[in-house]
């Protein structure tokens, strides 16, 4: 079996002396095959279409992951991936159990196995579960959650603020709300609406009977462990909430299955942690993906 390993140097955990670990282990293995690392997305290009795999590793985060499959779904027959949780946002990974969130984090600084390198372990000595996984479809893009209007505000303009925690929240919030170029006409199926400020669309195996959106007046959050929710809260009960709720699961939830969202016009967007701009959004769900995992 041939493994092909694509670790990303920028990724938020990545260690020279874990990707050597990495190599040693793949070359005492009874795989063929490379680890590679990479700097920007023409060297992940470059490596897919000139080193076909069964297997790709992903060493990175859920951005990673979700740009170097999009690359798979362009110059690639395979759809096998196995995630290293390499990354700031390991939101995939930890899903999967491949992902120990702050006990890695102790167990680099003590050049102790963190969860990364154990999985991959057992990828080499071939002790792992495929596991079937629909990503999304976002225009031409493979990727694993995707926000508009005050959703994309809250991840981006909140990532870019250095004010204290429930500062940050509020003026996002309310900058957002205020924001008149935020109410989009979404086509969900067959229905239209332009009752939204934004729509949020996640894809994880425990929630992934379609796809959802939300009617955000805030944003619900999903953690590794739950798809999405949303919520129709006042602005008053938003502002209350707004400083400990961020990524956590609100009560009062309303999902809307359907088989694709649109947007019709030009729209900004969040996906897997960054954004982009596009003149019409589409989203869907995409051919189906296997993910190994312990």
């Amino acid at each position: 079996m041939r493994l092909i390993g694509i670790i990303n140097e920028h990724a938020g955990n990545y260690s020279r002396r874990e990707v050597e670990q990495y190599q040693e282990l793949l070359k005492d293995s009874s795989h063929d095959g490379e680890i590679f690392t990479v700097s920007c997305l023409d060297d992940t290009e470059y490596i897919i279409k000139n080193n076909p795999a069964n297997i790709y590793c992903i060493g990175g985060g859920d951005g990673t992951i979700s740009r170097t499959m999009t690359l798979l779904n362009k110059h690639s027959d395979c759809r096998t991936v196995a995630p290293l949780s390499l990354g700031t946002m390991n939101n995939l990974a930890q899903y999967y159990d491949l992902h120990d969130g702050a006990l890695d984090l102790i167990r680099r600084r003590l050049r102790l196995k963190p969860s990364s390198q154990q999985f991959f372990e057992q990828l080499c000595n071939n002790d792992f579960n495929a596991r079937p996984i629909r990503p999304l479809k976002i225009n031409d893009d493979i990727g694993f959650n995707v926000g508009t209007g005050i959703v994309h505000d809250l991840l981006y303009n909140f990532n870019k603020s250095k004010e204290f925690y429930p500062l940050r929240v509020l003026r996002t919030i309310k900058e957002s709300l205020q924001d008149p170029g935020h109410r989009d006409m979404i086509h969900l199926g067959e229905r239209v609406s332009d009752e939204y400020t934004g729509f949020y669309a996640a894809v994880y195996p425990n929630a992934s009977i379609g796809l959802k959106s939300m009617q955000v007046k805030m944003l619900g959050g999903n953690t590794s462990k739950v798809d999405l929710s949303a919520t129709r809260l006042s602005r008053l009960q938003l502002l209350l909430n707004a400083p400990r709720t961020l990524f956590t699961l609100l009560p009062n939830t309303d999902y809307v299955h359907t088989d694709y969202i649109e947007i019709k016009h030009s729209v900004q967007y969040q996906v897997d942690g960054d954004t982009y701009e596009a003149d019409t959004l589409y989203v869907e769900r995409s051919e189906p993906y296997t993910i190994l995992t312990k």
